[in-house]
């Protein structure tokens, strides 16, 4: 059975029509970089946790996105993650070094190289993205 899509069950969300360029009666926010230093509760649960702990916790992942709705009442809502963190299930370690950023442990610069992913299955490797788009 397909499950229904967004735009089918809020197809009058503000945020959602003007995605669609339709006219809303105000216009949406959306604010890319909502969760992060500023918000003292992200700092409280930060402490003693890494950025790939907070990513990969759903409990943690769903509160850190939404943070910043609850204190602003922002239109739509950021899933706390980072672009990496599929590359990281995959089997290809990563850390953030302070000031730096995201390091990955090992890079793929031949096709040979492959193998070291050939396994990989989202659904089994990185179940929090979901859970946590199924918890926000």
């Amino acid at each position: 059975m397909r499950r229904k899509g967004l735009v089918s069950l809020m197809p009058d969300f503000p945020l959602l029509k003007a995605f669609q360029k339709r006219d809303s009666n105000y216009l949406p926010l959306w604010y890319m970089r909502q969760a992060g230093r500023y918000l003292p509760e992200y700092n409280e649960i930060r402490k003693g946790k890494t950025f790939l702990d907070l990513s990969m916790t759903p409990e943690l992942s769903i509160e850190v996105s939404l943070q910043p709705h609850r204190r602003y009442g922002m239109d739509g809502i950021i899933m706390f993650s980072d672009i990496l963190t599929p590359v990281h299930a995959a089997g290809i370690p990563l850390h953030f070094e302070e000031g730096r950023g995201p390091v990955l442990e090992k890079t793929i610069r031949q096709e040979s190289e492959l193998a070291l992913i050939d396994d990989y299955d989202p659904a089994r490797d990185n179940p929090y993205v979901g859970e946590t788009l199924q918890g926000i």
